[in-house]
């Protein structure tokens, strides 16, 4: 083979390296991260709030939307709100188990789920005037983008 047909043929094989490389761009990393936060939960208006802290990203408060409870289920919608930011999940039934379904900020793309360890919660369904009670502990795993 000649000196110029191996130029040509490592050209054209760096031109086609080149060309897979090009449609994919640069990869994509995530962290994985252990969840944990408490709240204790209250009644505020037709809904219910708490307040307390998501590790590693400090105060926070949250807001359950979408409330159905026929018991012994509970069903509803959370957002939980940082400083940088707000963490969407959903809690279906069993009631005990969350999953992310968004966010924005430090969460945006997030991912994840766990379970809710939150009896008060239940008792504030069944007696509203309760109450602030022991904090509810949610623990899981975050992906973040």
């Amino acid at each position: 083979m000649t000196t110029g047909r191996r130029v040509v043929i490592a050209s054209l094989a760096a031109a086609a390296l080149l060309a897979v490389g090009a449609g994919t761009g640069p990869a994509q990393a995530t962290t994985t991260v252990q969840f944990r936060a408490t709240f204790s939960e209250f009644p505020c208006g037709a809904t219910f709030c708490g307040t307390g802290v998501v590790a590693q990203f400090g105060s926070a408060s949250i807001l359950f939307t979408t409330l159905i409870f026929t018991p012994p289920c509970s069903q509803f919608d959370a957002t939980m709100t940082v400083a940088g930011g707000t963490l969407t999940e959903t809690h279906g039934c069993p009631s005990e188990t969350f999953t992310v379904t968004g966010g924005t900020g430090v969460f945006a793309g997030a991912s994840g789920g766990g379970t809710v360890n939150c009896v008060n919660f239940r008792r504030l369904l069944d007696r509203p005037g309760l109450g602030l009670g022991p904090p509810c502990l949610y623990q899981g795993t975050l992906t973040l983008p």
